[in-house]
């Protein structure tokens, strides 16, 4: 049936909803793909296990973080509209990333620097938990009919992030000499993923909000939580 389609124009937002879940995906997980370079750099110890553990501890921090953004940025998606909370949380997230691959090493700033690195995770994790839950319900809202199939490209879209930031570090491993890697490498790959996600947050200006939510909002409540 007609409205089992959408057009070209749907087909975009559909895309570009999922865009952002791609690069914050990548921003997210290209901590762990570094984790042993990110030790030696910022959690140093004499165990090189306990240094290991430490840097995926900060990993971890991001994901204790994700549904506290799920359920706050969710919140202020119903209220004022998926369009704003997607232009944040990838502004934010972005510089997030950015700033990690700025992050002045241990035996620059001391402890400060791993306290520093541990926060901007944790705002990754906050943005990223409001992230992917606020892109389903805008591709849902945009095409209800076909949901299954936009869904779909969500997961699919965010599912290549894990694959960009794999292929980010094999080049950045290949390209680079060896002996800049552990110092220069993961920065790299940091500093592309906010470049990445300052092209996703230009690209998501166009976005409106869902006919959905243009037909609800009026209705909104002011707690959605």
């Amino acid at each position: 049936a007609p409205g089992d389609r959408i057009g070209a124009a749907g087909w975009r937002i559909v895309f570009l909803a999922s865009l952002g879940g791609t690069l914050e995906f990548y921003d997210f997980v290209i901590f762990g793909i570094f984790a042993k370079d990110i030790a030696d750099a910022l959690f140093p110890s004499s165990s090189p296990i306990v240094s290991l553990m430490a840097s995926f501890a900060a990993f971890a921090a991001g994901y204790l973080a994700r549904p506290i953004g799920g359920i706050v940025l969710s919140h202020y998606g119903d209220r004022f509209g998926r369009r704003q909370v997607f232009l944040w949380s990838v502004f934010v997230m972005s510089g997030a990333t950015l700033g990690m691959g700025l992050v002045p090493t241990y035996a620059q700033w001391g402890v400060t620097a791993s306290m520093l690195m541990v926060t901007l995770r944790l705002i990754q994790g906050f943005c990223l938990g409001g992230e992917l839950p606020g892109a389903l319900t805008y591709v849902v809202e945009t095409a209800p009919r076909i949901a299954p199939l936009v869904c779909g490209v969500v997961f699919a879209c965010v599912t290549m992030g894990v694959a960009v930031a794999t292929g980010v570090s094999l080049s950045v491993r290949t390209l680079l000499d060896p002996a800049l890697v552990p110092t220069y490498g993961w920065r790299i790959a940091f500093i592309l993923g906010g470049l990445g996600g300052v092209l996703s947050f230009w690209l998501r200006r166009s976005l409106e909000d869902s006919p959905e939510f243009e037909r609800m909002k009026s209705l909104a409540s002011k707690q959605p939580f």
